[in-house]
């Protein structure tokens, strides 16, 4: 839940700092599922945050370039 809630606050406020950690909140959390042998669920939880933040960091990123590449 912390990785989905860092990924849309940082694609609201600033994905460079918040993208990377829900990255890594995600990966955190597949694991504990993926090791709970069935009594964890959430999957797509993780993944919904996954593509959020990666989506996050690509728009800001984006932006940055836009901004300061000209």
């Amino acid at each position: 839940m912390g990785a989905l809630v860092c990924a849309i606050v940082g694609l609201l406020v600033c994905a460079i700092v918040l993208g990377p950690v829900a990255l890594v909140l995600a990966s955190n959390a597949q694991k504990r599922i993926d090791a709970s042998y069935g009594a964890l669920t959430g999957s797509g939880l993780v993944t919904a945050a996954r593509v959020i933040a990666i989506v996050a960091i690509v728009l800001w990123g984006l932006y940055l370039l836009v901004v300061f590449g000209t």
